[in-house]
């Protein structure tokens, strides 16, 4: 699922988290045939869990996205 221009577009959507979050840094992105996965640095000023809720609204949002972007992604879920 995840090809390389999907991926590329996951790349610029993290470059847009960080500019409106500069403290969380994804130090690492990976994926999987149906999986991401991300090494995140965050700072001590910042909880886990308030990192983690920021990442679910990230995932909500952008997998809006992606199924506008990439209409096969609806019959793949």
């Amino acid at each position: 699922m995840f090809k390389e221009g999907i991926f590329a577009y996951l790349e610029n959507k993290l470059a847009e988290v960080t500019e409106r979050y500069p403290l969380i840094k994804f130090d690492r992105v990976n994926h999987d045939r149906d999986r991401l996965h991300f090494l995140v640095s965050i700072p001590p000023t910042m909880s886990v869990g308030s990192v983690i809720g920021i990442i679910g609204i990230i995932e909500q949002n952008t997998s809006w996205e992606f199924k506008q972007k990439f209409p096969f992604l609806k019959r793949v879920y």
